[in-house]
C-alpha cells in the first residue's frame, strides 16, 4: 500500500494582502516572498488551504512577524585631515551610507558632528553626500568628527567611525 499525499493550493497572506501562492507537493507546501513585501511593522501571516477533492479548505491560526529596518553601516572620509583655522571651509566631509543588498540606496539625513556638536547636515543621495564647515567653525586642536545617518522609514541609523581634524594656528 502507497502513502496518500494531501494536494491543492495554499495561499499566505497578511490580511488580504496576498503574499504567495503555491501548490501542495508531497503533502508540503513552500512559498518565499521577499522582505520588500512586508512593511516595518508587525504582521499577522495565514496560510488558506484551497482544500481538495476529500478535504474542505481551511485557514492556519495567524503566525506573528515582525519586520525590523534594515541595518545600514555609514563611512566617513574627510577631505583634509589638517587645515589652518579660519580656512575650514576647505574641508569637504563625505558620507556614504550603505543598505542591505536587494535594498534600494539610502536616504534620509545625515548630521555630521564634532564630539555633541552639530558641523554640518545633507540629504543622503543614492547612499552619499558632502558638506562643508563655515570659517572659523573650530578651534585650534585635534577634533574628533563623525558621520551620524538619521535612518529611513526602512533603514535603521547608524554612526560612522570618528576621523580626526586638526586645526592648526594660521
Amino acid at each position: 500500500a502507497g502513502s496518500t499525499f494531501v494536494t491543492g493550493s495554499v495561499t499566505v497572506r497578511n490580511a488580504a494582502r496576498i503574499l504567495c501562492n503555491t501548490i501542495v507537493q508531497q503533502g508540503i507546501a513552500t512559498c518565499r516572498f521577499t522582505g520588500q513585501q512586508l512593511p516595518v511593522g508587525h504582521h499577522n501571516i495565514v496560510a488558506d488551504y484551497s482544500g481538495s477533492s476529500s478535504l474542505v479548505p481551511s485557514s492556519s491560526l495567524p503566525i506573528a512577524l515582525n519586520v525590523e529596518k534594515a541595518l545600514t553601516t555609514s563611512t566617513l572620509s574627510l577631505s583634509h585631515g589638517t587645515v589652518r583655522y579660519g580656512s575650514e571651509t576647505s574641508v569637504r566631509f563625505t558620507s556614504r551610507v550603505a543598505a542591505p543588498t536587494g535594498l534600494l540606496s539610502a536616504w534620509g539625513r545625515v548630521v555630521v558632528m564634532n564630539g555633541s556638536v552639530r558641523l554640518c547636515a545633507f540629504t543622503v543621495v543614492k547612499g552619499k553626500g558632502s558638506c562643508s564647515l563655515a570659517a572659523t567653525e573650530l578651534t585650534v586642536g585635534r577634533h574628533s568628527i563623525s558621520a551620524h545617518y538619521q535612518g529611513s522609514t526602512l533603514l535603521q541609523g547608524s554612526v560612522s567611525r570618528s576621523q580626526t581634524l586638526i586645526v592648526t594656528r594660521s
